[in-house]
């Protein structure tokens, strides 16, 4: 989970990682969802954790 501010609700949605995934694959010419499922690599090369923390602020 990131950080959380005061300000802001926070939402674990790892139950939801299956889904998110599966989205993501669908956009294989811009990144790879890497074989554990806890990983992209975006076409650059660059490499980053999939996020399933969400964290919502007022306005």
């Amino acid at each position: 989970m990131l950080d959380p501010a005061a300000d802001a609700e926070w939402l674990d949605l790892e139950a939801r990682r299956a889904v998110t995934t599966a989205a993501l694959r669908c956009y294989r010419s811009q990144l790879t969802v890497t074989g554990d499922g806890l990983h992209l690599v975006h076409s650059g090369g660059q490499h980053e954790a999939i996020t399933t923390s969400i964290g919502l602020r007022a306005r």
